[in-house]
């Protein structure tokens, strides 16, 4: 699976579940390779959701500047829109 094509789906799935923490984009980020600027400021957004905010709540995933719906529209293919859109109606 595409970095941002995951990434955007483990943000979508907190954002929906946040009952155990922030564990699917933990997990994302564990595999998410930085290499570029915009991957920098992407994972720095999350990062401070996750481990600078008290409360744990998927609605941040939802309201960040690097949310999944600004993921979908600027970085996912459109084979990889395909994909996702499969993968929300599950």
């Amino acid at each position: 699976m595409k970095k941002y094509l995951y990434l955007a789906d483990a943000m979508y799935r907190n954002r929906c579940d946040w009952s155990n923490g922030y564990n699917y984009v933990e997990d994302a980020l564990d595999n998410f390779e930085i290499e570029t600027e915009l991957d920098h400021e992407i994972v720095e957004e999350l990062e401070e959701i996750m481990y600078e905010y008290d409360c744990v709540d998927g609605r941040h995933f939802r309201d960040c500047d690097y949310n999944y719906n600004w993921i979908y529209e600027n970085l996912l293919t459109s084979e990889e829109k395909e994909i996702y859109d499969k993968m929300e109606e599950e």
